[in-house]
């Protein structure tokens, strides 16, 4: 296996981080579990605002399992740790992973925009 494809195995999605959460704060959290080869609190390209969620590569696979495993609190929030999936991975473009097309139904118009959603009724978000 090449040196690339072990750092992308031991790559841990970090979700749901305090606004407050720096890399440097991350990373001095996750270093108690084994050697961090990269970690980076990822943040808003126009605002520069920290956008809540980060990564956190191991250099062993073995120690980013044991983290996807625990239970993290991080500046005074739990936050969610878990395998980090590539966004070019097939696993995403699979289509068992995509909702069928039930031509029977007719489609539903979108609420006006600022309208809320009653009971009974179902929202979804629909992105990309």
């Amino acid at each position: 296996m090449s040196p690339g494809k072990e750092l992308e195995m031991g790559k841990v999605f970090v979700g749901g981080l305090s606004r407050d959460t720096t890399t440097t704060g991350l990373r001095c959290y996750f270093e108690q579990f084994g050697h961090i080869s990269d970690c980076v609190v990822m943040k808003d390209r126009s605002t520069g605002a920290p956008r809540g969620f980060g990564f956190v590569t191991y250099r062993h696979q073995n120690v980013a399992d044991h983290v996807v495993a625990q239970r993290h609190l991080i500046d005074g929030k739990e936050v969610e740790a878990k395998p980090a999936v590539p966004r070019d991975s097939d696993s995403l473009a699979r289509p068992a992973l995509v909702a069928p097309v039930v031509p029977s139904v007719p489609p539903v118009p979108a609420p006006p925009v600022g309208r809320e959603v009653r009971a009974g009724e179902l929202k979804i978000f629909v992105g990309g």
